[in-house]
């Protein structure tokens, strides 16, 4: 498991989003983040927009982003990092699943 900082790019539905991920020494990745262990609804369908505005409002424009990826396996069949997403103190993870924005898997 690894924890780095990032700035949040762009927001691309209620549970992925892309990252420019700092490796230190001023070096940056960008890279799409899957939230781990939640699903949101699929853009297209009703739902879908309310939970990717939601995680807009949560990650855009804060300044202390940290990604947390998951110990099992880190990129996932898409290619994405899969990780855990905290902003400005605020498990963003948590808070989709909290306020029903997404659901466990």
């Amino acid at each position: 498991m690894y924890e780095y900082s990032c700035k949040i790019i762009r927001v691309l539905d209620g549970d992925t989003v892309e990252a420019d991920i700092d490796l230190g020494f001023r070096i940056t990745y960008r890279q799409t983040i899957r939230l781990v262990a939640m699903n949101a609804p699929e853009i297209r369908t009703g739902q879908g927009p309310a939970a990717k505005r939601r995680l807009e409002e949560l990650v855009l424009g804060k300044t202390f982003v940290r990604i947390t990826t998951t110990i099992h396996r880190e990129f996932e069949k898409y290619g994405r990092v899969l990780g855990r997403v905290t902003a400005d103190g605020v498990d963003v993870n948590a808070a989709m699943l909290a306020e029903g924005f997404a659901a466990p898997n």
